[in-house]
């Protein structure tokens, strides 16, 4: 998988990307610009939250460790309005460090920072191929 197919694939897609690290934020927005039709960003698990609020977006990736509001929060007032809609969540912490948490959310995959780009981008394809399909931990 590469990112010129997955760009077939994500023509006129949406992405809410969720991250309070600024210089993290900008490059992943540069390469997320690059894959999706639209990008928009929110820099905490509040902001998200009314940003999905107010727009229908094909995939989220978001960070869990965030000021405000975390990740997870966010993750779970989203599946309240929409139970499939699929997730991505990137964290320098450990899975083990969220299970029990983690365990009562909707979500497609759950990748450790630092991220490699062929990871994320195969997460990306899945979760767009299997929008019905998600795992709970």
């Amino acid at each position: 998988m590469d990112v010129i197919h997955l760009r077939r694939k994500t023509l006129n897609k949406s992405l809410l990307y969720v991250e309070d690290n600024d210089s993290l934020r900008s490059l992943k927005i540069d390469i997320f610009r690059d894959i999706f039709e639209n990008v928009e960003y929110a820099v905490n698990g509040l902001e998200g939250l009314e940003k999905y609020k107010k727009s229908n977006f094909d995939l989220v990736i978001t960070d869990i460790n965030m000021p405000v509001m975390d990740g997870l929060d966010m993750i779970e007032g989203i599946n309240a309005l929409n139970s499939s809609q699929p997730i991505i969540i990137l964290s320098a912490y450990s899975k083990k460090e969220y299970v029990s948490r983690l365990k009562k959310l909707k979500f497609h995959s759950f990748l450790s920072k630092p991220i490699e780009i062929k990871r994320l981008i195969e997460s990306i394809d899945s979760s767009l191929e299997n929008e019905e399909e998600y795992s709970a931990v």
